[in-house]
């Protein structure tokens, strides 16, 4: 049976059944914003006896039954597109979809919005994330950062991942992808993403701060060639987390992605932004505006991801 979206009094979160995500200590949790509460340790057991367990199981009846309280501030779920297929509260491990791993916060840069400790050494130990995780059932595996190019233990887990003809994706803040790297991600990514920040070399290196905006272009011209070359499917994705300084690049960035070397292109937001638009109201109105005629001008419109814009009423 099937349900037509979940604002009718449930609650369904399609990532309870289908996600796993594991943060940079080990603890579990189906959502990469660590909802909706710790459900084990790959230190303590394996992933396949935490993903059953009754913790889990509590959420997915909360969830059905219209009661999961990370729901309603949620700003991941697609919510007017959900599809709640009845499912069972015990699944079977087998069933799970996509692997999520943040390996550590250490990055090579530091950007003014994030809010990780980009100096923290602090790693998932490689070793127990090998025995406690059976990496079979997942289609897609996503390693987070800090910058994975730049924590030893993350690109270790790439190599073995993709030993075992397993997919691995990931962010990049896109300054140390070298040709050796270039060329794994083409042959062993479903998609790499450049969180680029900026459509000027200006605000990217404003908020990027410590990045090249010419080192970066080449650096994706890099993966561009080697997908041309080996007639990959992979796709190449820019990324722009929106904050003060970059709103008025949005136009920009829709209108000279392909350019800059993209397949497709996504945002985010910083949590202080939605109040920052409130309290600037010609800005805002401003952004809306070009917004609406860069949509009407670009003739690649169905590879701009719109949904974190339409969060912030910029629609």
């Amino acid at each position: 049976m099937v349900f037509r979206k979940s604002n009718n009094g449930k609650t369904y979160c399609p990532k309870l059944w289908d996600e796993v995500y594991i943060n940079q200590i080990g603890n579990v949790y189906s959502c990469c914003h660590e909802k909706p509460s710790i459900l084990g340790s790959i230190y303590k057991n394996k992933l396949d006896k935490i993903y059953n367990n009754n913790i889990i199981q509590k959420a997915r009846e909360q969830s059905i039954k219209g009661k999961l309280k990370c729901y309603q501030n949620c700003i991941l779920l697609k919510k007017n597109d959900l599809l709640y297929i009845k499912k069972p509260i015990v699944i079977n491990y087998y069933n799970l979809k996509i692997l999520k791993i943040t390996i550590g916060e250490a990055c090579n840069i530091s950007c003014i919005m994030c809010w990780q400790n980009h100096k923290n050494k602090t790693t998932l130990n490689y070793k127990k994330l090998i025995e406690n995780v059976d990496l079979g059932p997942f289609k897609n595996i996503e390693v987070q950062g800090g910058e994975p190019l730049f924590i030893k233990e993350a690109k270790k887990f790439f190599n073995y991942a993709s030993s075992k003809s397993k997919k691995i994706s990931f962010l990049t803040n896109g300054t140390l992808m070298t040709r050796e790297w270039a060329k794994k991600i083409v042959f062993n990514s479903i998609y790499v993403c450049f969180s680029i920040n900026g459509a000027t070399k200006e605000t990217h290196e404003k908020v990027n701060r410590g990045s090249i905006w010419e080192y970066v272009l080449r650096n994706i011209k890099k993966v561009r060639n080697y997908k041309e070359k080996y007639r990959s499917d992979l796709k190449i994705i820019g990324h722009m987390t929106l904050v003060p300084e970059n709103i008025m690049e949005i136009t920009l960035f829709i209108n000279t992605f392909s350019q800059l070397g993209f397949d497709c292109i996504d945002f985010g937001y910083d949590k202080k932004l939605p109040n920052y638009l409130l309290s600037n109201p010609e800005e805002r109105d401003t952004v809306i505006l070009r917004i609406k005629k860069a949509i009407s001008c670009c003739n690649m419109i169905s590879e701009v991801d719109m949904y974190q814009l339409q969060q912030l009423n910029l629609l």
